[in-house]
């Protein structure tokens, strides 16, 4: 599954990089809503930090049927903190996909650094839904 969203959308991943990276031009992008560079997160001296972060809800026939799943999300934080765009990447149910997706939205974060400057950050993050407990959000 690959669904691309055109509404805001946030999202968090935390990366740890020791030294700041130089940047290729095969490592940047640049997407049809924007003229500005997007850096991967893999390269940036400080990713995107969450201010705050709302657990993904359970979506219910899925609880009832007892079954578990994942949501893989990408997405980029502008230099605003706020995000440009969200993609599900895949997902073991549409419906997690979604349900990852709607939440991730109502995120808000610092935006990524890279040399002291803020920049446009493409980043990716696994949600997991579990039946006994809360979605965990891996970062």
């Amino acid at each position: 599954m690959n669904s691309r969203l055109s509404a805001p959308w946030a999202l968090l991943i935390l990366c740890g990089c020791t030294s700041a990276p130089q940047v290729l031009p095969s490592q940047v992008s640049f997407p049809a809503s924007t003229s500005e560079a997007i850096v991967d997160s893999s390269l940036v001296t400080s990713p995107p930090k969450a201010l705050t972060t709302v657990p993904p809800a359970f979506p219910r026939a899925l609880r009832v049927e007892g079954l578990a799943g994942k949501a893989m999300i990408r997405c980029v934080v502008r230099k605003d903190g706020r995000v440009d765009s969200l993609e599900i990447m895949s997902a073991t149910d549409a419906r997690f996909g979604m349900a990852a997706a709607a939440a991730v939205q109502r995120w808000t974060f610092s935006p990524a650094v890279l040399n002291g400057e803020r920049v446009n950050c493409q980043m990716t993050i696994p949600i997991e839904f579990n039946v006994q407990e809360t979605p965990r959000i891996d970062h």
